[in-house]
């Protein structure tokens, strides 16, 4: 991972946990850089595990995508994913570009990598971005 890419994630755990507080949520972060999630949140009934992306806006800007695996390079300089889909109950996701956050939610992302549609759906991509504002 490179220090842009740390700087990126760093940039959407910050302002994911800012949307979640201010939605009114007792958030907690993790003092393990290993744990399957990023932040916790409490609505008050259940404690929520969620995995934190940066995504991005497409040239057309009619999609956002994002990973939904972690990449990191291991000690012999190798990349290796890992995907934590049934670890977590969401996935946050700030666009930059956007200066949004989405939250969503961990039993509808594709197995390594989702789009949410900012126009209308359509048959390749039925999942809107809006309907997950956070």
């Amino acid at each position: 991972m490179t220090c842009e890419n740390d700087k990126k994630g760093t940039l959407a755990e910050i302002k994911v946990a800012m949307s979640l507080i201010r939605k009114g949520y007792t958030v907690s972060l993790p003092f393990a850089a290993k744990a399957a999630y990023d932040c916790l949140f409490d609505d008050g009934i259940k404690i929520h595990k969620v995995q934190v992306k940066y995504g991005k806006e497409s040239t057309n800007q009619q999609n956002i995508t994002f990973h939904t695996c972690t990449f990191r390079k291991n000690a012999e300089g190798k990349t290796e994913s890992f995907c934590r889909k049934d670890e977590v109950d969401y996935y946050g996701v700030y666009v930059e570009t956007l200066d949004t956050c989405y939250l969503i939610p961990s039993s509808i992302v594709s197995k390594r990598q989702m789009s949410l549609r900012l126009g209308s759906a359509d048959g390749y991509c039925p999942n809107l971005a809006k309907d997950f504002i956070l």
